[in-house]
């Protein structure tokens, strides 16, 4: 007899976006689902740069991997995204990434989001928010 394993499933409404997550039978983050109200451009893959530099992977999708936390794939023009979580990543990954996507979808070009960076990576001028990263050490600090 084969046993399937039991994966659950938790889905949220935020202002701008709708999450998705997907558990493994031991209750570990294995995937995310981001349907956005907005199409993923430069600017919004800007917000998400403190996670990891982004690496075009191929036509148009764009990945940025934290170690030991996901993977995430952005297909530029596209209202969704999907986030691969490591298997040892903690709920704060979730948590962190919720925010900064908040953020991207809110265009948040708040001086206190410059402000929280310690590197002075962070820019907001000339209505846009840009990240250095030459300077950003993806400390998350910002996040």
């Amino acid at each position: 007899m084969l046993f399937r394993r039991k994966k659950y499933t938790n889905s949220e409404r935020f202002e701008g976006f709708r999450s998705q997550i997907t558990y493994d039978c031991k209750g570990k983050l294995k995937t995310q689902f981001f349907d956005l109200d907005r199409q993923i451009d430069e600017s919004f893959i800007e917000y998400l740069k403190p996670f990891g530099h982004p690496v075009v992977v191929a036509g148009g999708i764009y990945e940025i991997r934290r170690d030991n936390y996901f993977k995430i794939l952005l297909p530029v023009g596209q209202n969704a995204f999907q986030v691969k979580y490591d298997g040892n990543s903690e709920p704060a990954a979730e948590t962190a990434l919720i925010r900064q996507v908040q953020r991207a979808v809110s265009r948040d070009l708040s001086p206190e989001l410059a402000a929280s960076c310690p590197e002075n990576a962070i820019f907001v001028e000339n209505n846009a928010f840009t990240i250095d990263l030459r300077k950003c050490t993806f400390c998350l600090k910002c996040v």
